[in-house]
């Protein structure tokens, strides 16, 4: 994918490299064109390394002619970050005076600002008027977050985390749209059950499985609801992911049937406790000498619950499995009523909770594709991609 990375004048220009390099990370072609201000704060040659492609900075250079027209065909995004009060300005009047600019109004792709600024610039009416009228363009707009800004003031006008910006940049530009249009509801994390004050049932699950599917079905279109256990809070997931945090396994079921009522889909990745104690304790309870016996009940099986009545809606639940993990992923298949089981492996070094990779089948009625190990980025999106076959063959 092309990405256009408009770059003004804003001390937190050093965050655009950053935002750049993750651009690149994804995958994407990033080219970079500046205002002249902006090269007076960083050297050009910074995103020239970081991007591995020329920054545009100027209109008239003699090596390109039509740099403006050149940079802009066949981008898939154009976004600019940081974006000041001046260039919010320009961009809302259709002016068109420099690189940043002319290249915006030259590009027939989805366009993105994230300002950023000084708190009192920000809250003037002009530069909310600007917003306004950028928003009725078409453009998506990135608003900045409250805190403490260079200048030393207090208040709205720091940039967004770019790590959100670039989850939005990277659903604007996605080529893959199939999701457009429907609304996902998505489990990811561990659940905890409380024994008292300090102890409790959990898992291992970091929520890296649930938050890639979530992140990626964004990309492509999707609304999505997350409802997330307790987790390491992997990367941001974009503006447009509204996220449920819960604990036990009986609020992720609350949850997650709210959610689930309201969308197409369901992709049950979190890792869900089986079992509950039978008794909560307010206070810790003290160390003795002597065995204790626990009574653990079975917690709700929400696939179960929530398949058995999922009408035309899709369902893809998953299997971690210690042995035989296609035979049970088959039986589970049977059991739960759900379209697709994502089998996976857990136990062994190198994959399953906690980790980066996978090792992983895909079971359905009509067969199994095994995966082998695989990441769980590639796993995520192998996942959509079923979802939207199961959607063709509806």
């Amino acid at each position: 994918m092309k990405i256009i990375l408009g770059v003004s004048a804003s001390v937190a220009i050093y965050k655009a490299a950053e935002l750049a390099r993750l651009l690149v990370g994804e995958g994407a072609e990033v080219t970079v064109a500046m205002t002249p201000n902006a090269t007076k704060l960083v050297d050009p040659r910074l995103f020239d390394a970081v991007t591995g492609r020329p920054a545009i900075t100027d209109l008239f250079g003699r090596e390109h002619a039509f740099a403006h027209l050149e940079t802009a065909e066949g981008a898939n995004a154009f976004a600019v970050v940081p974006a000041t009060a001046n260039v919010l300005g320009k961009l809302s009047a259709g002016v068109a005076d420099d690189a940043l600019t002319t290249v915006a109004l030259a590009v027939g792709c989805g366009r993105l600002v994230a300002p950023a600024m000084n708190p009192k610039m920000w809250a003037k009416v002009e530069v909310q008027r600007n917003v306004s009228t950028l928003r009725e363009l078409g453009y998506v707009v990135v608003p900045p977050e409250e805190g403490r800004t260079a200048c030393g003031d207090a208040g709205v006008g720091r940039l967004a985390d770019v790590s959100v910006i670039a989850e939005d940049i990277l659903r604007l530009a996605h080529r893959k749209a199939g999701l457009k249009g429907k609304k996902l509801a998505v489990t990811a994390g561990p659940t905890r059950e409380r024994f008292d004050a300090v102890r409790m049932l959990t898992n291992p699950s970091s929520g890296l499985m649930g938050y890639d599917i979530a992140r990626r079905a964004a990309r492509r279109g999707a609304a999505v609801t997350l409802v997330s256990g307790v987790s390491d809070d992997p990367a941001p997931l974009g503006s447009t992911v509204r996220v449920v945090r819960v604990e036990s396994a009986a609020e992720m079921y609350e949850a997650t049937a709210a959610a689930f009522e309201k969308a197409d889909a369901l992709v049950m990745a979190a890792a869900v406790a089986d079992y509950r104690f039978d008794e909560t304790r307010e206070h810790k309870t003290k160390k003795t000498k002597g065995k204790v016996s626990l009574t653990l009940t079975p917690t709700v099986d929400i696939i179960s619950e929530l398949a058995g009545n999922k009408g035309d809606r899709l369902v893809i639940a998953f299997a971690a499995e210690t042995e035989n993990l296609i035979e049970n992923a088959k039986g589970k298949l049977l059991k739960k009523g759900a379209d697709l089981i994502v089998a996976n492996v857990i136990g062994r070094a190198g994959v399953g909770f906690s980790f980066e990779k996978a090792k992983a089948a895909i079971v359905k009625a009509d067969g199994v594709e095994e995966l082998g190990e695989i990441s769980k980025a590639a796993l995520a999106e192998k996942i959509l991609d079923e979802l939207e076959l199961l959607w063709r063959k509806a």
